[in-house]
């Protein structure tokens, strides 16, 4: 513990449970548009994070860069690919129910 600041740790900890939190989410997304959307999301990320990386490392060295990379993937990745998930599978139920209720 002597090698790395406390700052470092907490902020590649928070990174990997943002991972752990939005990876089923993309795994479950394998649907043309849920593809299409997953890489728009990479994309967009990647735009952002990259000045933001930069400004913030000559800010606040190497943890702005990791810093930087939770707070883009958070806004940028992982609450929009859960929204589209939430809204997706509503949206799945509600045609379902329409088909069953035809179907009688």
């Amino acid at each position: 513990w002597d090698y790395l600041p406390v700052s470092v740790t907490v902020g590649f900890g928070l990174l990997l449970m943002i991972n752990a939190i939005t990876l089923p989410s993309m795994m479950r997304m394998n649907d043309g548009k849920d593809i299409r959307f997953q890489a728009m999301t990479a994309v967009v990320c990647s735009v952002i994070n990259v000045p933001i990386s930069v400004w913030a490392a000559s800010r606040f060295g190497a943890i702005g860069r990791i810093y930087s990379s939770l707070i883009c993937m958070l806004l940028v990745q992982s609450i929009p690919m859960l929204a589209w998930q939430i809204l997706r599978s509503q949206r799945l139920r509600t045609d379902r129910d329409k088909r069953y209720m035809l179907s009688r």
